[in-house]
């Protein structure tokens, strides 16, 4: 059975706290709502009318894709349903390179708010693993004369490659405040606010893979032409994730003091557009120098994050926080395209992207 590094799925749970945290943290009785010019406490955190910020963000990654096909009883031979699933898995793992986050926002008038953020990352210490399987409810039989009982996406080929490459992201939103509310927790005011958000962004990984090593290896009588264990020459594909759509979402901004403040942000991409591009050296099969193979599919994103802002002087606030950002794709397509000029289609099962971890940096406040 093939042992597929599943990327946590807890963006639910996620969430739904983060929900909680930002409706009732605080007593109904304490929002008072937007005002045009909101009382002057705390310079440097209720008056932000121009913020930049760097943040690098210790992230580590994963991603993956998987594609499937039905294929007939021939060449292999279920006893019964009369068909089996056969398929590839790509991970892409150990992504640990931080990336570093540049951020503006600005007031435009009144409680409306823009705000664009860039990040990148490059990637030099990952490992990629590539598995062919096959799976069926029924018993097996391979030309070969090997028999796997009901296989559970069972590999019959299994590699790793070396990582590099980048990651980038880009986005824009605009914030409106629904209201501001003050709590007396310290013996004064402490002026915070709640926003709803739109905008639109974009997620892109680009990977090299290099120095392949056949773990498994098991032809099972089909004529495959696979490697046998150990290194093999000549690997130097490539494989691109891209994610885009548009986003909405809600942020929330406590000063618990005139030194500190707590912002927690939830944002959600409902109907993102994910393409993959793969470019397969070693398959003379394949298409070279375009892409072999284009995948794309629908859906979702999920940004949430937590932070931490002290205010040392003025207009210096220092940060800290834990951030994360799921990209989960539906089915949808996979094309490949033949060194002949022909194509074929096939399902594409899944593909997915996750960058997590804490991070710490600077904002200037004017």
């Amino acid at each position: 059975m093939t042992v597929m590094k599943k990327i946590p799925r807890l963006s639910a749970a996620i969430g739904t706290a983060a929900l909680l945290f930002l409706f009732f943290a605080f007593p109904a009785g304490a929002v008072e709502f937007w005002k045009p010019e909101p009382p002057k406490l705390y310079p440097g955190f209720e008056n932000d009318y121009v913020k930049i910020s760097l943040h690098p963000w210790f992230t580590s990654g994963a991603g993956y894709w998987r594609t499937s096909q039905v294929i007939a009883a021939t060449p292999l031979t279920p006893s019964s349903p009369n068909t089996a699933t056969v398929g590839s898995t790509l991970e892409f793992d150990n992504e640990a390179s931080p990336m570093w986050i540049f951020s503006a926002e600005g007031k435009i008038a009144g409680g409306i708010s823009a705000e664009i953020e860039y990040a990148s990352s490059y990637i030099d210490s990952g490992t990629g693993l590539d598995h062919d399987w096959v799976d069926s409810s029924a018993n097996i039989y391979f030309p070969s004369g090997a028999q796997w009982s009901s296989p559970d996406h069972r590999d019959f080929s299994l590699s790793k490659s070396d990582l590099a490459g980048s990651a980038k992201m880009v986005s824009g939103a605009v914030y409106y405040r629904v209201f501001n509310h003050s709590i007396a927790t310290t013996g004064a005011p402490a002026i915070g606010g709640f926003d709803i958000l739109a905008g639109y962004g974009a997620y892109d990984d680009r990977f090299m893979m290099t120095n392949g090593v056949q773990l498994l290896s098991e032809d099972l009588g089909l004529g495959l032409g696979l490697p046998p264990p150990g290194p093999f020459a000549g690997l130097n594909s490539q494989y691109h994730f891209h994610w885009e759509g548009c986003q909405v979402g809600l942020r929330e901004t406590v000063t618990l003091s005139k030194k500190w403040a707590l912002t927690g942000r939830l944002a959600w991409w409902p109907g993102v557009k994910y393409r993959g591009e793969g470019f397969w050296n070693l398959r003379s099969d394949l298409r070279q120098g375009l892409p072999s193979f284009v995948h794309e599919a629908d859906g979702q994103v999920l940004d949430y994050s937590i932070g931490l802002s002290w205010l040392p002087y003025k207009y210096v606030t220092v940060d800290a926080g834990w951030r994360a950002v799921d990209y989960e794709s539906r089915s949808g397509l996979a094309r490949f395209f033949a060194a002949d000029g022909s194509a074929s289609v096939i399902r594409l099962d899944s593909a997915s992207s996750v960058r997590r971890g804490f991070y710490t940096g600077v904002t200037m406040r004017y």
